[in-house]
């Protein structure tokens, strides 16, 4: 019988843990997606206010997928890009000392969005060794808080 508990115990916490899981990839795509269309206008704004300054700059946002985003402004490109896992914090870490995070364990189960500058060129000719910037991460949970 204890056996069967223990089991049935397993399962409910995998469900729970499941459906969390799902709520953030989902919460932290419908956020990407309002991060990609602001970007796309931040885009189109730059490139009728730049072209009256130099028509020579090449501003261009490219929509890669579900997953990346580009707005590349002369010779640097902005790339957001969503990443398909969700994550939690190692348990050590500051953000499991909040009382947010301790009044509810799987809000610190996180989906992820990066920003990076690259050199375009270092995309155009797929120089993987060149260096890019990671200029900020947003961690998303399921109550769509940021961290």
């Amino acid at each position: 019988m204890e056996e069967v508990e223990s089991y049935q115990h397993i399962l409910k916490l995998l469900e729970n843990k499941a459906c969390v899981k799902q709520k953030i990839f989902q919460t932290t795509s419908d956020v990407f997606n309002q991060f990609k269309t602001v970007l796309h206008e931040i885009g189109l704004d730059m490139q009728s206010d730049f072209l009256k300054k130099n028509s020579n700059v090449e501003i261009t946002y490219s929509d890669k997928g579900d997953f990346e985003a580009q707005l590349k402004f002369s010779g640097d490109v902005l790339v957001l890009s969503m990443h398909s896992n969700v994550f939690s914090f190692a348990p050590e870490h500051e953000i499991n000392k909040l009382n947010y995070v301790q009044e509810d364990p799987l809000r610190q189960y996180c989906g992820i969005i990066h920003i990076h500058n690259f050199l375009a060129d270092s995309l155009k000719y797929n120089r993987s060794s060149d260096v890019g910037y990671l200029i900020g991460r947003i961690f998303i949970n399921k109550e769509e808080h940021f961290f």
